[in-house]
């Protein structure tokens, strides 16, 4: 409530592993060095949940420059927090899961620059395939079931660039 949180100095309402840090903020700016400072930090509620949050911290001085008093604002970032801690950690997933497949795969931006390749990729074209679409034709490939030659603007990848079609099961060698 209210009222128990006046009883309480932040140290008591402050997650352990971040007040060394905010003392250390609190210090500098007590020096002269820095007038306001911000970082995120994390609360206890009275249940233990931990409350995350963006605090923003300002010293007032009066007109010889000694210390009035602090003025905080704290924004709750909690729910913004859980979901980049889940992003990241589905992205981790992700990214295990590309790294094993046992078929090449690369990733390009709306441009078609490709971007990086899973291990299986990198093998296929003996290196980082980092080029733009101008330059693909540095790979050179052919059809798997009939071996003929394929340009690259008529990759998959092209097609799918140029004309947002999708394709599926392309072999190539």
């Amino acid at each position: 409530t209210e009222s128990d949180l006046l009883k309480m100095t932040y140290h008591e309402v402050t997650h352990p592993e971040d007040q060394k840090l905010d003392q250390a903020f609190i210090e500098i700016m007590y020096t002269g060095e820095i007038k306001t400072y911000q970082l995120v930090k994390r609360y206890l509620t009275k249940a233990v949940d931990i409350i995350c949050t963006n605090i923003s911290v300002a010293l007032v001085r009066d007109t010889d420059g000694q210390p009035l008093y602090e003025i905080t604002q704290v924004d709750d970032i909690t729910e913004r927090k859980q979901a980049q801690d889940e992003l990241q950690r589905r992205e981790a997933l992700l990214n295990q899961n590309i790294e094993v497949l046992p078929i090449g795969l690369w990733f390009a931006d709306a441009e078609g620059t490709l971007q990086r390749g899973n291990p299986a990729g990198i093998n296929i074209w003996g290196d980082e395939p980092t080029v733009p679409m101008s330059e693909y034709g540095v790979f050179k490939a052919r059809r798997l079931a009939t071996g003929e030659m394929i340009r690259p603007d008529d990759w998959a990848l092209n097609r799918t660039i140029q004309n947002r079609e999708t394709v599926k099961d392309e072999l190539l060698e």
